[in-house]
């Protein structure tokens, strides 16, 4: 069941189409200062994507309960 059929659609993706042409970074700091302001801090230090993908398995693990038997 996707998003919108289920009521909810994203308002980041519901201006975007498979024919236009992705944001530009001056349109997302526009619209999501405060990400586009984590990310660049994230990735300030020389951290590249492998660090990212492996960040946050690590906050997912964490967090993550046990199941019950």
């Amino acid at each position: 069941m996707s998003e919108s059929s289920r009521g909810f659609e994203s308002p980041i993706l519901r201006s975007s189409s498979s024919d236009a042409p992705p944001p530009s970074i001056e349109a997302l700091t526009e619209r999501l200062p405060t990400t586009i302001q984590a990310i660049r801090e994230y990735f300030s230090t020389g951290r590249i994507s492998d660090d990212l993908f492996r960040d946050t398995a690590r906050l997912i693990l964490a967090s993550a309960q046990p199941i019950p038997p």
